[in-house]
């Protein structure tokens, strides 16, 4: 079978291709056999078995017609460049389309790669379609854009031609970098430097397109830029350039070329170590490609010869640098824990201490440090640690002096970029704490008065005399100090070493502790040591009297007071304690069961349990006696062997009189062939005790049965004894049988019955002597019969009562001679006969009918037979239940009462059935009623509204009920007139009720509002912004829910009674009220220019400055007020102002507030207030620095201005005209002494630098005032 395409127009067959596959044509195969893909839009017809109904459906889609399509009318795709396919951007590339059949009207979607995209429509009948242009601009740098064509016409579904993307190429000018861009050298330091070519190609390389495979010409240049800062005597590629620039290739020559990749590096510059800091020297890469060539014209085969001298187009240019640059300043101050601390050389052990860098580099460093910290004051000592953040923290685990260094890097520079900066810290104290005592853990048993005496010694090493000082501590066990040396509170001492001694009594934790710290700094060292009375366990465990042979269990009970946590770790036991030597049992140790097991022989045995804490060991014993009892005995004989059932028969106990212990009971077991039961209990130490016991056994089968008995002997110590098991043989019985005569037992059985009873054929040819017949109820006996003879005939008359069926048995013995005989009982149900009788109650009396309610008495039963009769008319009752509710209808008023009976007949579910019982009624007629009134006025205006009623019902004793209308009622038959509170319409009831029937009647009135008269009051009328106005509603005769205000342009409006508005903007205002009735008659108030709001200044002020010193610095006022004409100034020391911008000079220190009060002449005002914004200090200003680190090239002279460095002490000073220092090391010799307001101590000595250590300072300064003033002090001197 061959193809056949077809094509239609229409959105209906559109809409249907949608979910279809279309029918298309597809290019040639390999061997010219025509394909179809499995593609959206192609479909292979031989693969199509519903072609058929595929057309049927096409043709039914759509109402317009259709066209078939041949081979001719089905498009091939193909393209030609008429401009190159690569090209520089700006880049316009025109493409001709070249498919196949192409016709007018066909679409051609183009997307150009780049983001853009157009569409083509071909109107001229060209068969190769249309040409399609587009400009690839400079912005991208993609470089390879792939071009997409789809075309759609009738026959050509969009996306059934499919091309294979057209590939463009568009280059743009290389972005050009040589790296690194800046290269630094340390002043000082020679260096080699080499730069790379790192550029970014355009498009470079792009494997799947192989393009961009034009090589670049590149061209190194050096030195150029100003000779005055170019570095002298640098090297380009090992020699000395005679000139700058320098070219590579020199100049005079061309570039290098071909170059096909980024791998050019730079000749290698060699940078003298003599650079001066500053100087530079650059260097220029140069590019050139495709799209800006050195030589334009390649066809020459000579790609260096460009028609313009230097290229005929310019290069893309980048420039880079070497520049001499300084080393770093490495500095650093140290802080307690952070950054927030105080600068200080003076730390404690173990302090944690904050170091501060604060050195710094030139421009563009990129810093590196390295810490080193020693246990000492010089690099020679162990090194405790490093670091190498910026800012860090170290703790110092020992006193003394500790050297510091940090060593700063710049990494950013080639050469040796560093150096370095040391520093001192001292670490006090220099002392270790340290106690010792002979013993430090005790035990102690509770309840014991047991003391321990411990002396504590100094045994403290590296304490300086003088230097440090000491104190003792001695805690109780609830840390509370109890005891110090010395014994002032918080006190200190330098004496010599002393021990000190507690007497312990309580178990607990006892801490002692010793304190040294250094007299200066306070930095101290501490040693505790904690004294620990332990409680000794205190063992116990339980146990019970055992009988001989049994295990005796021991619970173990051991407690412990814990004190430092400690618990018990070790039980040991001896089960034969001496209570001299405590020998454990080895197999027992290290056991702690809840319960131990162990047997022991008849007696008494003293038992010992030690346990052991885990703590100091300590341990305690505990002793008790085990008790193992003796066992009775358990013997008895029988007076029978065996005999016939039922049978008796006598044991006698014969253990009694010859028992070993006392006995607490005796116990008879017998085994009724299901195992034996503790059946007879006797008690020996009772009065009346008697050692045998009878018992009767019963055999109903027919084989002999054996019974066994034990007897079972238990001691007052709950020792048990078994005897050995004696066996009695019981033979069996024959029992009598007997039938039931003229009893059915599933028969209704309805009492009274009469049943007879007679004895079988079988019993009687055994010829018994006697008959004797039980009847029974339950546990009842209700006749007992004996009769004699052959006959074997009983009747009886059972009665039955309750609801339920009466159970009764009937027995039969019978005498035979030499024969065990037993008895026979045969069971009788007898049925009880329910009852009929039941209530009538009446639930309700309605005007027309009666319901009543009608309840049987006897609940439960299966069936109740109800027959009703209303005036002699029999209606039968479809209920079955027990109880129903029944509804009568009244006859009419004025007829006769109607009489009403009622039957019940009952059967229970024996079908038993009662008698009928009666009950009768009487339903009695209705009453005759009809509610009337008449009313005056039915309309009048207000304030008129009173009306008069005429009750004009029929009726007899009826129940009234009036309602007005306006929420009021009456109850009178002949209610007074009414009058009405307000205008309006109203609605007049009358209810009339008796025995169950109502009638009502009512009439409408009309009562004509007067129109309103609208009016207001307000208050106030005027005021400061914002306003609040109160408005009083004065109108008359107006409806409440009808208000509506209008407070004035802008302002808003309201429909409450008595609104409040506020007013927020300065104006004068006019208001108006409207009110209406009920009959929407409306009035309106209006009250002009009645409301005035007065503007509020705005107050604000700024001062200068925030900080002035006594006693002449004063403080001016910026006023920034707006809008205001008074002000008031109050600034918070009890000074005042009204002036503008007041000038103020305060007369105390501290910190005070500000208020500005500005006001208008209405008496409107504003008012801030600036907290704490002035601070007064005192003029006499002296601050004193704590350290301060000498000048290492010899003494200065101590000038105040000498270098600007922290190399002098010196105190700051304002108002001081005259001082004097002096400088005194920690023994007291004075070191420095002046008098020179200019002068400071350059910490020498006698032309000798003193050791970093704490010094004390005496200052006494006169001020400018008369005031004098003598400071002490501490100055830390650091290296």
């Amino acid at each position: 079978m061959g193809k056949r395409w077809i094509a239609a127009t229409g959105d209906n067959f559109l809409m249907f291709l949608r979910h279809l596959w279309a029918i298309a044509y597809s290019r040639k195969g390999k061997h010219g056999q025509t394909r179809c893909k499995e593609v959206k839009g192609c479909v292979d017809m031989k693969r199509i078995l519903f072609l058929p109904l595929l057309l049927a459906l096409f043709y039914l889609a759509s109402p317009d017609s259709y066209a078939q399509c041949t081979s001719s009318d089905i498009m091939e795709p193909g393209f030609n460049f008429i401009t190159s396919s690569r090209g520089c951007a700006p880049f316009e590339v025109q493409i001709q389309t070249q498919y196949l059949n192409s016709k007018p009207g066909t679409t051609y979607y183009v997307d150009w790669g780049d983001g853009n995209s157009d569409t083509y429509l071909q109107v001229n009948p060209n068969p190769n379609g249309p040409i399609i242009v587009h400009t690839y601009s400079n912005a991208p740098v993609a470089c390879g854009y792939q071009v997409v064509i789809e075309v759609e016409n009738a026959c050509n579904p969009r996306g059934s031609v499919t091309l294979e993307p057209i590939n463009v190429i568009v280059w743009t000018e290389d972005i050009i970098q040589s790296d690194p861009d800046v290269f630094r050298v340390c002043e000082g330091f020679a260096s080699s430097i080499n730069f790379q070519d790192a550029s970014d190609w355009n498009c470079f390389p792009r494997p799947d397109l192989r393009e961009n495979s034009d090589p670049r010409w590149i061209q190194w240049i050096y030195g150029r830029g100003a000779n005055a800062t170019r570095i002298p005597g640098i090297q380009v590629g090992g020699a000395s350039p005679g000139a700058f620039p320098y070219y590579d290739p020199i100049f005079g020559t061309d570039p290098k070329y071909p170059v096909s990749g980024i791998v050019e590096t730079s000749l290698s510059i060699d940078v003298p170590a003599t650079a001066a800091l500053g100087q530079d020297f650059y260097v220029t890469l140069n590019n050139w490609n495709t799209c800006n060539a050195y030589d334009e014209n390649l066809t020459d085969s000579n790609p260096l010869n460009p028609a313009t001298a230097g290229g005929d187009n310019a290069p893309r240019t980048s420039e880079s640098r070497i520049v001499i640059v300084a080393t770093p300043t490495p500095d650093f101050v140290a802080k307690k824990e952070s950054n927030s601390g105080a600068v200080g050389w003076d730390y404690c052990i173990d302090d944690i201490v904050y170091f501060r860098n604060t050195s710094n580099g030139p421009g563009g460093a990129a810093l590196a440090y390295t810490w080193e910290f020693f246990d000492g004051p010089n690099a020679t000592d162990p090194l405790l640690g490093t670091r190498t953040a910026t800012h860090p923290t170290f703790q110092f685990a020992s006193g003394g002096h500790k050297l510091v260094r940090l060593t700063v890097v710049d990494n950013n520079a080639t050469g040796g970029c560093n150096a370095i900066v040391e520093k001192i810290v001292r670490i006090t104290p220099t002392a270790i704490a340290q106690i010792g005592t002979a013993k430090t853990s005790f035990c102690k048993t509770p309840g014991s008065g047991e003391t321990f005496n411990v002396t504590f010694t100094d045994e403290t090493v590296g304490s300086i005399p003088g230097i440090d000082e000491w104190r003792w501590e001695v805690y109780d066990e609830k840390n509370v100090l109890i005891k110090s040396v010395p014994a002032a509170a918080n006190s200190f001492t330098d004496a010599a070493k002393v021990s000190v001694s507690q007497v312990y009594s309580e178990p607990g934790v006892y801490k002692t502790r010793l304190i040294y710290r250094d007299k200066v700094t306070k930095c101290d060292t501490q040693d505790e040591i904690n004294i620990v009375i332990y409680h000794n366990p205190v063992p116990s465990f339980v146990s019970q009297a055992v009988c001989d042979g049994l295990p005796s269990g021991l619970m173990e009970k051991t407690t412990l007071e814990v004190i430092n946590a400690n618990k018990v770790v070790k039980w040991e036991w001896d089960f034969d304690y001496d209570m001299v030597t405590f020998d454990p049992d080895s197999v027992f140790d290290l056991t702690r069961p809840d319960t131990l097991m162990r047997s022991f022989s008849f007696g008494t045995h003293q038992v010992a349990l030690r346990t052991t804490s885990d703590q100091n060991g300590c341990n305690a014993i505990f002793t008790m006696p085990i008790q193992v009892n003796q066992k009775p005995i358990a013997t008895f004989t029988k007076d029978k062997v065996d005999g016939c059932s039922p049978l008796s028969v006598s044991f006698e106990n014969t253990s009694t009189a010859t028992q070993p212990v006392a006995i607490d009971q005796y116990v008879w077991c017998i085994d009724y062939g299901t195992g034996y039961i503790d059946t007879i209990f006797t008690d020996p130490n009772l009065a009346g005790y008697d050692p045998v016991m009878t018992t009767t056994f019963q055999n109903w089968s027919v084989l002999p049965k054996d019974f066994n008995v034990i007897l079972k002997s238990v001691s007052k110590d709950g020792c048990l004894a078994l005897s050995s098991a004696d066996k009695v043989t019981v033979l069996p019985s024959v029992k009598p049988g007997f039938i039931y005569v003229d009893y059915e037992p599933l028969a209704k059985n309805c009492a009274p019955v009469e049943i007879g009873f007679q004895v079988d054929k079988a019993t009687m040819s055994l010829l018994p002597q006697s008959y004797t017949w039980l009847v029974k109820q339950g546990s009842d006996t209700l006749l007992q019969t004996t009769t004699n003879g052959l006959a074997g005939l009983f009747k009886h008359t059972f009665q039955a009562k309750g609801k339920g069926i009466n159970n009764f048995s009937v027995n039969l013995q019978s005498n035979i001679k030499d024969i065990c005989v037993g008895d026979s009982t045969l069971f009788v149900n007898v049925n009880p006969v329910p009852t009929s009788d039941f209530t009538i109650d009446t639930v309700s009396l309605a005007c027309e009918e009666m319901t009543i309610k009608v309840d049987a008495k006897h609940k439960g039963l299966m069936e109740y037979d109800w027959i009703i009769a209303r005036g002699g008319v029999i209606y039968m009752n479809d209920t079955l239940d027990d109880s129903f509710i029944y509804k009568i209808k009244r006859p009419a008023p004025g007829a006769d009462n109607l009489p009403v009976k009622i039957d019940l007949k009952t059967a229970n579910y024996a079908f038993c059935e009662s008698s009928t019982t009666t009950h009768s009624i009487i339903v009695p007629s209705q009453p005759q009623l009809m509610a009337d009134f008449g009313v005056n006025p039915e309309f009048q205006v207000f304030p008129g509204a009173t009306v008069t009623i005429d009750n004009l019902s029929t009726r007899s004793k009826p129940e009234y009920l009036w309602d007005f209308g306006d929420g009021t009622t009456s109850q009178e038959e002949f209610p007074a007139p009414h009058t009405y509170a307000k205008p309006g319409t109203y609605t007049i009831s009358l209810n009339l009720k008796e025995k169950g029937c109502e009638s009502v009647d009512s009439a409408s009135i009309f009562i004509q509002p007067t129109a309103p008269e609208a009016d207001f009051s307000f208050d106030p009328g005027k005021g400061c912004a914002p306003l609040t106005v109160n408005f009083t509603n004065l109108t008359r005769y107006g409806d409440p829910d009808s208000y509506r205000w209008n407070f004035g342009a802008g302002e808003g409006t309201s429909t409450k009674e008595h609104p409040s508005h506020t007013y927020y903007q300065p104006g004068i205002y006019s208001v108006k009220l409207e009110a209406s009735n009920e009959s929407g008659v409306t009035d309106a108030a209006v009250k002009s220019m009645i409301i005035e709001v007065f503007p509020v200044p705005h107050a604000d002020f700024s001062i200068r400055p925030e900080k002035v010193k006594l006693p002449d610095d004063p403080i001016y006022t910026t006023n920034l007020s707006f809008d205001a004409d008074l002000y008031f100034w109050e600034f918070g020391d009890g000074g005042k102002s009204t002036d503008f911008e007041p000038v103020y000079t305060y007369l105390d220190t501290g910190r005070f507030d500000i208020t500005l009060i500005a006001s208008t002449n209405n008496n409107c005002s504003d008012t801030v207030t600036y907290a704490k914004i002035v601070e007064v200090v005192d003029g006499n200003e002296i601050q004193i620095p704590n350290a301060f680190t000498p000048s290492l090239d010899g003494p200065t002279g101590g000038n105040r201005y000498n270098s600007g460095r922290n190399d002098v002490f010196f105190p700051v000073t304002e108002g001081v005209i005259a001082y004097k220092m002096q400088i005194f090391n920690r023994w007291g010799e004075l070191l420095f002494y002046t008098e020179d307001t200019n002068k400071g101590w350059d910490g020498y000595y006698n032309n000798r630098l003193c050791a970093p250590d704490v010094y004390v300072y005496k200052l006494e300064f006169k001020f400018i005032d008369g005031r004098e003033l003598t400071k002490f002090g501490d100055i830390a001197l650091i290296r």
